[in-house]
């Protein structure tokens, strides 16, 4: 539980294999101390993953060997996900949040332009990193064809403006 972060790569050139004793391969990720630390699938076929019950971090860069994913759940036991996680995954279109999620990395969802609504973030969410979610796209669209005000957010700010159209919504306001 003490161990909060791992940065990207931080098993590359040969090092995983001096450790295989101390991790798990668990569909598809490497495990190690409770963290997703790679995810490897090739396939086309595997659109959807699961992260482990038991998974307290996703490491920097951990899928970007998953390049076909469109979905990812991330288990309730998911405190933190890394910088770059997502990076060369342009496909995917839905993450189903980790109720205890605390942190977001750099860049961690960058290019995924298409995730549309599923940014609807956890309250126990605490940080987003610089430009977590960059892509230039519309995170929830409104019902009406023009909407009653559309909200603009970049980096930090983009949970901001995703809770606030809910609020809005909640007192009649269509946004975009």
């Amino acid at each position: 539980d003490s161990l909060i972060s791992m940065g990207a790569d931080v098993f590359s050139n040969g090092i995983i294999d001096l450790i295989n004793d101390q991790s798990e391969y668990i569909d598809g990720g490497k495990y190690v101390d409770g963290w997703l630390v790679k995810y490897v699938s090739t396939d086309s076929d595997i659109k959807s993953i699961e992260i482990a019950d038991g998974t307290v971090g996703i490491a920097d860069g951990a899928f970007t060997l998953a390049p076909y994913i469109h979905e990812i759940t991330f288990a309730d036991s998911v405190k933190y996900i890394g910088a770059y996680v997502t990076q060369g995954v342009h496909e995917l279109k839905k993450v189903k949040w980790s109720n205890n999620l605390i942190s977001i990395g750099d860049r961690a969802f960058e290019g995924c332009s298409y995730l549309g609504d599923t940014l609807t973030l956890p309250d126990s969410l605490q940080t987003i990193g610089e430009k977590a979610f960059k892509g230039g796209y519309v995170l929830a669209d409104s019902t009406k064809k023009t909407p009653d005000v559309i909200l603009i957010a970049t980096g930090s700010e983009v949970s901001l403006a995703v809770n606030a159209k809910a609020k809005l919504a909640e007192q009649g306001v269509d946004a975009r």
